[in-house]
Formats: structure tokens, sequence, C-alpha cells
């Protein structure tokens, strides 16, 4: 997954409950970078929370 669309990444974040700018880039396997931009479009689609939790996650608000 060199540089998965977006729609792509956006299913893969939405079976989950948390994530992490960390587990985007294991997981996409691309670069911070990268993950901060897939962050910040998830967030501002609705689909992560703008908060980080204690453990330095965010929660997904819309997952199936």
């Amino acid at each position: 997954m060199r540089n998965p669309s977006y729609n792509s990444v956006k299913a893969i974040v939405q079976r989950a409950e948390t994530w992490s700018i960390n587990q985007l880039m294991r997981k996409l396997r691309t670069s911070y970078n990268r993950a901060c931009y897939y962050t910040d479009r998830l967030m501002a689609d609705g689909i992560l929370s703008r908060e980080l939790d204690e453990d330095g996650y965010r929660h997904t608000i819309t997952h199936q």
C-alpha cells in the first residue's frame, strides 16, 4: 500500500475504535507527513475525533 487512496484509508480506519498517526504510518507503510495528511482529512470529515485520549489515540466517530 504505497500510496493508498483516501477512500481506502477511510475504510481501514472506520473498522477500528481508535487510531494514531503512528498506527497509520505502520499500517499504510507511509511517511509521517502522509499519515498527518490523512489524519487531518479524517478529522475534517468527522471520521476521527479532534481530541486525543490519555494514551494519545483519536477515537473513530463513525466506525462500522
